[in-house]
């Protein structure tokens, strides 16, 4: 496996270093939504062709990877993602795997004819998201297709969406508490962001690409307290800030306390993309 140096956030590796074993379990099954990677590959017009190189990128345990490579095996493969434990999890044959940051790929100018990215945009703070869909546009193919599955906020729930995550991680080891100044650039620690709709459309705008599919809507249910990330006191903290938000935006994202803790609704959506011809 090819490691490189890249703008990183080191607390959020280690996260996704310590759960890598366990993400493929029940605790996250409602936030991977691995029941819909059919219709990713059916959006995606894929075809068995030798010359077909497909990139999924932040890409985790490869998931997706694994159900192409098994439905179009003669295309080629490549899996990268931030976290060495996420790619260590996948199977050794099916893919090229490169630990390096979606910021910063190590690829020439269009090589990839698809590039996924699913369920992971949202793990880069907000001024980084932009340059993270530029980057995927620039290795994409003339002719290519960015199949994008990603979680967004409601206009009135993002600011409550944003913060419960953000003080989740924080709880949980995975973010430094608030003050704790961080002076290395490589640690650099902004918080996990949550755009709108009409936020995410403006900046895949931005980036020279337009929208050739609408796709579909579909929810993600995290279950936090299932994946034991919060303990002792970090879980009563954060529980305590959950009870708070308002009623209406409980409401919206289905807030349920069960005997595996709170259980809340990331509403999210697929779309696919095309670059804009240049001139």
């Amino acid at each position: 496996m090819e490691q490189r140096r890249y703008f990183n956030n080191l607390y959020l590796q280690s996260r996704y270093d310590k759960i890598a074993p366990d993400w493929n379990g029940r605790a996250y099954e409602g936030t991977r939504r691995d029941d819909i990677i059919p219709q990713l590959i059916e959006l995606s017009r894929m075809e068995s062709s030798p010359g077909l190189v497909v990139l999924e990128a932040m890409a985790g345990t490869g998931n997706l990877t694994r159900e192409l490579a098994s439905f179009f095996p003669e295309c080629g493969y490549t899996c990268l993602d931030f976290s060495k434990g996420m790619l260590e999890q996948i199977p050794n044959g099916i893919c090229e795997r490169i630990c390096a940051s979606v910021l910063s790929m190590p690829f020439a100018p269009r090589r990839y004819d698809r590039i996924f990215l699913r369920s992971a945009l949202y793990d880069l703070p907000e001024l980084r998201q932009y340059d993270a869909v530029k980057e995927v546009a620039r290795v994409l193919k003339e002719d290519g297709l960015f199949v994008l599955q990603t979680y967004v906020a409601g206009e009135n729930s993002q600011p409550w969406l944003n913060e419960l995550v953000n003080r989740k991680d924080s709880f949980s080891g995975f973010r430094p508490p608030p003050g704790d100044e961080v002076s290395d650039a490589s640690k650099e620690t902004f918080p996990r962001f949550f755009p709108t709709e009409s936020e995410l459309s403006h900046m895949i705008a931005r980036a020279s690409l337009r929208e050739v599919n609408s796709g579909f809507c579909f929810l993600g249910r995290m279950r936090y307290l299932l994946t034991n990330e919060l303990e002792g006191r970090g879980r009563s903290d954060w529980l305590d800030y959950a009870r708070s938000i308002p009623p209406s935006i409980q409401h919206e994202l289905q807030f349920r306390e069960t005997d595996a803790g709170l259980e809340f609704n990331f509403p999210g959506i697929v779309r696919v993309y095309r670059k804009i011809p240049r001139g």
